[in-house]
Order: C-alpha cells, then sequence, then structure tokens
C-alpha cells in the first residue's frame, strides 16, 4: 500500500529544508505498514539473551518456543541448556530428535557434547564420528573424537584422527598432543616424540605437551631429558597434576623418596580427595617407613572410594609392615566382604588383595600362637587351615606354608611394637 505525496500549489508558503525532511519522515511513518523489528521477534530475543550469557531469560523463552515441537526450537532450548551445564536434560531432548534427523549437524554436535559430559562416552563416539561426517572441518570435533578414543583404549584410531586432521589444516596444539600420547601408547616412540616437540615449539608455555614429551624419553631411556621436560611442565604450570605425578615417579626411580613425597603432597594440596593421588602419596610414604601417614592418607582415600580393592590390598600391606595386627583384623572382615562381591570377581587386582588378606590372616593367627608360648606346628598349621576356610580361601599346604613364612616380618614387628608400648606406659616408663 502506498501514498501519493501531492506537491504545495500555495504561494503564500516555501518549506525549508528542515521542514520538508521532516514531513518526508511523518508521511513515509504514516504510509509503511506496521513491521516488526529483530529485537521483537521471540527467537532473536533469545538468541541474543544466549550470546550475551543471559541464560534464564534466554531459557524461559526458549522453552516457551519449544512446546511448539519445531525442530529449530528445539536445538535452541538445547543450546541454551548445554551453556547451563543441563547435560543429562538435554540428550533426553535429542536423542529422540536424532533417531529422526541423523543428518541434522548442529543437533549432532550437541548431544555429542552432552553425552560426553555425562560421561556416556561409548554413545558420544559414535555421534561426534557422525559430526565429522557431517562436517568434516570441524576440528575441535575432531579434537574431542581422538581424546575419546585414546581414553577408551582405541590409540589407533585416535592417532589415525588426529594425523588426518591435521593434515588437512594448520599444526594444532590439542591434536599434536593427542597424537603423540596415541603414539606413545602405541610403542611408537619416534613419530610420538616428532609430535610431542612440535606441539612444545607451537605452544612452549603449555604444560600438558611438555608432560607427554617427559614420558617419551623415560620410554626411550633418555631419564635426564625426561626430567627436564617435567621441570619444564612444572614451571609454566607448578600445580599440574600430571606433572606432578610424573615427577614424583622419576624421583622414586633413582631413589629420591623425599622429593617424591614432596611432589605427591603438592598434588594432593590441589585434590585432596583424590584416592589416587592418596594412593600413590601412601606408597611413597610406605617406601620411607612412614607408616603412619601411609595410613592416614590410604584411609582417606578409601573414605572416598570405598569399593577400590587396591586401597585396602595397600593398606592391609602397611599395618603388617607397622605390626598393627588390631588395626589389620579390623579391616579384614570387610576386605573378605569386597573379596566375595560380583564386582570383585573380575577385578584385575582381586588376586592381589586375596593375597594380603592370606597375609592377614596368617600373621594373626601366628601371632597369637607365638604369644600363647605353644610350639606344636601341626596345630598352627590346622589353626591357619581352618581361619582360610571360615574367609572363604583354601590353599594347599605348600601354599599355606609359604604364605605363613611370608607373614613372620609382620609377627616380629607387632611384637616389638607390643614391646614398646608397654615400657612406655606411665606404669613402666622411668622416672625423671
Amino acid at each position: 500500500m502506498g501514498c501519493n505525496v501531492v506537491k504545495s500549489t500555495t504561494l503564500f508558503f516555501r518549506p525549508t529544508p528542515i521542514t520538508v525532511l521532516l514531513s518526508c519522515a511523518l508521511l513515509a511513518a504514516a504510509c509503511s505498514a506496521p513491521q516488526q523489528s529483530g529485537l521483537e521477534d521471540p527467537r532473536s530475543r533469545a538468541r541474543s539473551a544466549l550470546e550475551a550469557g543471559r541464560l534464564q531469560q534466554a531459557q524461559s523463552i526458549a522453552a516457551e518456543l519449544a512446546k511448539s515441537g519445531a525442530i529449530s526450537d528445539q536445538i535452541l532450548l538445547a543450546s541454551v541448556w548445554v551453556r547451563q551445564g543441563k547435560h543429562a536434560a538435554t540428550v533426553s531432548l535429542l536423542e529422540p530428535l536424532f533417531a529422526r534427523q541423523p543428518k541434522h549437524a548442529r543437533l549432532a554436535l550437541l548431544l555429542a557434547r552432552s553425552l560426553d559430559a555425562i560421561g556416556e562416552g561409548e554413545k558420544a563416539l559414535k555421534i561426534y564420528a557422525r559430526r565429522l561426517r557431517l562436517v568434516p572441518d570441524d576440528t575441535n570435533a575432531a579434537i574431542r573424537f581422538a581424546q575419546l578414543l585414546f581414553q577408551r583404549g582405541n590409540p589407533a584410531q585416535a592417532a589415525e584422527v588426529a594425523a588426518a586432521c591435521l593434515k588437512k589444516g594448520p599444526l594444532n596444539y590439542a591434536l599434536l598432543t593427542v597424537l603423540a600420547r596415541s603414539q606413545l601408547r602405541r610403542g611408537r616412540l619416534p613419530m610420538a616424540r616428532k609430535a610431542a616437540s612440535a606441539a612444545t615449539q607451537l605452544n612452549p608455555d603449555q604444560a600438558e605437551a611438555w608432560v607427554v614429551l617427559a614420558r617419551i624419553e623415560a620410554a626411550r631411556g633418555e631419564l635426564s631429558d625426561a626430567e627436564k621436560a617435567v621441570d619444564t611442565a612444572l614451571v609454566h604450570a607448578p600445580q599440574h597434576i600430571e606433572a606432578l605425578r610424573f615427577s614424583a615417579a622419576l624421583h622414586s626411580s633413582r631413589g629420591d623418596l623425599v622429593t617424591a613425597a614432596k611432589c605427591m603432597d603438592k598434588a594432593i594440596a590441589v585434590r585432596p580427595d583424590d584416592p589416587r593421588l592418596l594412593n600413590e602419596f601412601a606408597v611413597v610414604q610406605f617406601r620411607l617407613k612412614h607408616y603412619q601417614a601411609a595410613t592416614l592418607a590410604l584411609e582417606r582415600a578409601i573414605s572416598n572410594s570405598p569399593r577400590q580393592l587396591t586401597l585396602y590390598r595397600n593398606l592391609l600391606e602397611v599395618l603388617l609392615a607397622a605390626g598393627q595386627l588390631d588395626a589389620a583384623g579390623e579391616l579384614l572382615q570387610t576386605a573378605i566382604s569386597l573379596l566375595k562381591s560380583p564386582e570383585a570377581q573380575k577385578a584385575k587386582d582381586k588376586l592381589k588383595l586375596e593375597d594380603s588378606v592370606i597375609r592377614t590372616i596368617c600373621a594373626m593367627e601366628l601371632y597369637a600362637f607365638v604369644t600363647a608360648g605353644s610350639k606344636d606346628a601341626k596345630e598352627l598349621a590346622r589353626r591357619i587351615d581352618s581361619a582360610l576356610e571360615a574367609a572363604g580361601l583354601h590353599l594347599t599346604a605348600q601354599q599355606r606354608d609359604a604364605a605363613a613364612h611370608s607373614a613372620v616380618g609382620a609377627v616380629k614387628s607387632a611384637r616389638q611394637r607390643y614391646a614398646n608400648e608397654q615400657r612406655n606406659t606411665p606404669a613402666t616408663k622411668a622416672q625423671p
């Protein structure tokens, strides 16, 4: 619809330029049909709020739009949820949509990220693979795809993905690092070293590649170069957990347990409740014969990870070395219950825990036998066999004798500990 502007024929009025402009503006406004501005469109407002970080506002608008069922509105809501960290809700929303629209690239990306975030690595791998078929140049998706492949025990394919992506574009630090890790895991040290060196040159102030390079040098037997690399990592990132752990391992390997303990102490200061760090710290303290520190660390680790068999095994060994048979006996029943649990049947550390349980039972029976002044070896063997059978463990005579012999040191420590306690009690302590 338009308007005709009629020229004035009056002889008494000559409009000024400003008057003309104002008149034109008023006429244009009057003659134009009403139009909605971009910011008045709810989708535009939702996207604008999302970009500005006003997530609650964006969610409110997007949730209302999503009621229409349109896939674009569902994806808009999912984009907001991903930013809010609502990954489980995003997966529930997008999985049925993806089943109907498997070639939708944006949908695939959001679903892959959310599956990854909630720990559904196997599902995430499949969706990342689909995303890369739809958008082969998505470097970020390729990086995460390769990292997941590596983490889930497929270093060969991880290396293949990383190398293929590096061929298509410029050098990328994350891709070089995952390529180096993957080649190291495969034992291909020259290729791993080349990738790690390139990563350190590309981003020399990033610690991760220096740690990978340190591991590669150690695998090559170049321990001095490994120490230099991990020290460089710690210069750039003094609290880098992997660097601190590997530095501790290097110091331990050459017998410098004090420095190794300091490295682990720094790592625990960053992650005080990490069971793996607490366990590694306890191992170093055990080698230093600091049994109380090792015990406290393992008890804290067990409180945070009560189903991890290795922690119980190590704590039993620490208590046996310290001669704390009472404490070992208290822990024994929990350890036996764990051994009987369904998940323990397939655990790779089941046999190690079982061995420590056997040694603990032998130590307790042997200690009671010696303390009572008994000397009948057949009676001792019978008592040990009976205790083992009660725990559901059945050994041959040869196996039982070997286990009892290995427990002699624990019995000696327990007797020495008891003697020391007796000397230091108030009733027997020498007066000043």
